[in-house]
């Protein structure tokens, strides 16, 4: 073990030079970040809504169980997704050239790879330590609990991410060609020596293409790198019909193929339509709530438009079942409008009828629901057919700002507009007006898309 070490830090010396890889500075440097900007930008936002919020509905509808749940649901739902990150991306990665020459080499997997995995560790618990610290200060400030708030909120934070640290590395050590059948067990040692050679070069692989996916503002590339290979349904066959019909059986064979993203898109829009519903029903549902609501329905119906993003990225190929790229793009967009409504309305009437509303606002409610399909269905074709970036998003001084609003676009168009359209449903005087207030948003999103993918054809891309 003595000579492992000796012979580790004969090759950090030669790789690195005298101050070594430097992982400790990138982290404090990252947790310094994370800091300033949490207490520059979160914490004055996160006050402000906290203090805008309407308390006492925060009391009538999160008090007794609900509140427990909701949080038990997130701190799964995170867990789980570190758990899936582990898969595709562990903790444990250092660069290629190391991994080439020191990694594969007879000194303890467990000694060449450990800075790495420590390092991502001591980051993601500071960076999740300043960030609960921030929202117990926010909650504090807003006069919501006392002073014990702000520990509290630090030492949730640290905890939660060095549970989410320990999935993520179990999970890489999993998926790795040397673990034994089932998950992999044991101390950090253990875990790290359980790591491929093949494992850990396909990981580092992967991050280099996403960290190049992040630069240039492409999350389509971003998504492809982590989506799962496709392993059921391979045997079934795409059967010839019209236009139309032959793309929607291409997009339902497309969902019977990847069962999970469409599971997914059931669960988040029965979640978004439910928040949506209550802001409906009840006219003084906070803002923030009703954002969530149109951000899940948003993602839901992402989960469903595999078919209109592969779409987006053949333009320039020849068309397989003919017809233009918009009606193309029309054709791929009826599964997930479908797909949106079958869910929502069931889910709102239910909403309705726990409520104890009036009759007269089942109508309104679900027409609400229905319009919502046209404004989200436009933002993803905004997504879709986004334009490349101009050269001054990519300038050092101003360019990742430009780059963040430019990816962001979209969605900050349909959360404002959806948010704002729900919250001003019981300000109009006939909530049929909110209705063709949503239809003509969505319908002006839907038209910007159709105006993006017209101009990618020109550019012939």
């Amino acid at each position: 073990m003595t000579d492992d070490r000796e012979r580790f830090a004969d090759a950090d010396h030669v790789l690195h030079g005298e101050k070594g890889a430097g992982l400790v500075s990138k982290v404090l440097y990252a947790v310094y970040l994370t800091a300033v900007l949490a207490l520059t930008y979160a914490f004055t936002l996160l006050r402000a809504v906290l203090v805008s919020t309407d308390t006492v509905w925060v009391r009538d509808n999160l008090a007794g169980w609900r509140g427990p749940a909701l949080a038990v649901v997130a701190t799964v739902l995170a867990l789980w997704g570190a758990w899936w990150l582990g898969g595709r991306r562990g903790p444990a990665t250092p660069p290629l050239p190391w991994i080439d020459h020191v990694v594969a080499s007879s000194v303890d997997r467990a000694i060449t790879v450990r800075p790495w995995w420590r390092s991502a560790l001591a980051g993601i618990v500071g960076c999740a330590a300043v960030l609960g610290g921030v929202v117990g200060g926010a909650v504090y400030a807003a006069g919501l609990a006392g002073v014990v708030a702000v520990p509290l909120g630090i030492v949730v934070g640290a905890v939660l991410a060095g549970i989410a640290c320990w999935l993520w590395l179990t999970a890489q050590a999993t998926a790795s060609s040397r673990a034994d059948e089932g998950i992999a067990r044991g101390g950090e040692s253990t875990l790290l020596r359980a790591l491929g050679i093949d494992e850990l070069r396909a990981h580092a692989r992967r991050g280099q293409r996403l960290y190049g996916a992040v630069l240039s503002g492409d999350p389509r590339a971003a998504r492809l790198e982590v989506a799962a290979p496709i392993r059921r349904g391979r045997t079934r066959r795409l059967r010839a019909g019209g236009f139309v019909l032959t793309i929607v059986r291409r997009d339902l064979l497309g969902m019977r193929r990847q069962l999970g993203p469409a599971w997914a898109g059931v669960v988040l829009a029965a979640a978004g339509a439910t928040i949506c519903a209550e802001t409906v029903l009840d006219p003084t549902t906070p803002f923030p709530f009703t954002a969530i609501g149109v951000v899940l329905a948003h993602l839901a119906v992402g989960q469903w438009a595999q078919g209109l993003r592969h779409a987006s990225d053949g333009l320039s190929a020849a068309p397989v079942f003919g017809g233009s790229p918009v009606k193309r793009a029309l054709a791929h967009s009826i599964i997930p409008a479908l797909a949106h409504v079958l869910v929502a309305l069931p889910v709102a009437a239910l909403r309705w009828a726990l409520s104890g509303a009036g009759v007269a606002a089942l109508g309104p409610l679900l027409a609400v629901e229905a319009a919502l399909v046209l404004l989200l269905v436009g933002g993803h074709w905004w997504s879709a057919f986004r334009v490349s970036h101009p050269e001054a998003a990519f300038i050092p001084e101003t360019g990742p700002i430009m780059l963040v609003i430019g990816v962001a676009r979209p969605w900050l168009v349909v959360v404002v507009a959806g948010t704002a359209a729900l919250q001003r449903m019981a300000t109009l005087p006939s909530p049929w007006l909110g209705v063709g207030l949503l239809l003509a948003v969505g319908a002006g999103v839907l038209w910007r898309g159709r105006a993006l993918a017209k101009q990618l054809v020109t550019e012939g891309r």
